[in-house]
């Protein structure tokens, strides 16, 4: 789902770059190619073009930034996408995204660790993002570490409140049997108790060995 917030961010982002008197007209061709996640090479090679213009605005280079680093993910060059995650985050520190995403890169090294630390960051700046609760909970898993799950939980209720994505979870946790409330989009208690459920089998699971990385 957070993958649908990231794709709908960049598009709004896009079209303000676009509309930035600013850019000359190569710059906003790379720009377009760099936001249309193409190929990841070509999204590398595009945002890099577009990195070599003079006049952008903190913000538009930090969307630059993020980009790339999404494609040096998608080729395995986790190193190189936390460099560039970073800069993302010294040019425009108060967008949780971003310190959710470097803490994907951090899981794909296993630096589990430095991956909470970085979910715990997002949380303090911008409380309001809902991908850092859920990874801070998978992870915490993982690696065994005293965060409060159940705070967590309730956080990440607290602020997903797109009807849609609630239905979605409300539906998963009735297909596997923890859930007979009604799909209504409302984050009920019921509903949160049962997403607990998931995370506490989850978290057994996850220490057995068996967890997944979630870009």
């Amino acid at each position: 789902m957070f993958k649908f917030l990231a794709r709908t961010t960049a598009a709004k982002v896009l079209i303000a770059l676009l509309l930035a008197k600013q850019v000359h007209a190569q710059s906003a061709d790379d720009l377009e190619e760099c936001f249309d996640r193409g190929q990841p090479w070509e999204v590398i090679s595009s945002c890099s073009r577009a990195l070599e213009a003079d006049g952008w605005k903190d913000e538009q280079l930090f969307h630059l930034h993020y980009i790339r680093a999404l494609a040096y993910n998608q080729m395995g060059e986790h190193f190189k996408a936390i460099d560039d995650y970073n800069q993302a985050i010294e040019l425009f520190p108060v967008r949780g995204l971003a310190y959710h995403s470097i803490g994907v890169s951090f899981e794909w090294i296993g630096n589990y660790r430095q991956a909470v630390e970085s979910y715990g960051l997002g949380i303090a700046i911008d409380p309001k993002y809902p991908g850092n609760y859920l990874a801070r909970i998978r992870v915490s898993c993982m690696f065994g570490t005293n965060i409060d799950l159940y705070d967590d939980i309730t956080s990440f209720f607290s602020v997903l409140t797109e009807p849609k994505f609630l239905r979605e979870i409300q539906t998963h946790l009735e297909e596997i049997g923890l859930y007979e409330g009604p799909i209504d989009g409302e984050a009920n208690q019921a509903t949160i108790e049962a997403f607990r459920r998931m995370n506490t089998l989850d978290c057994l699971t996850c220490r057995e060995g068996d967890c997944e990385i979630h870009s």
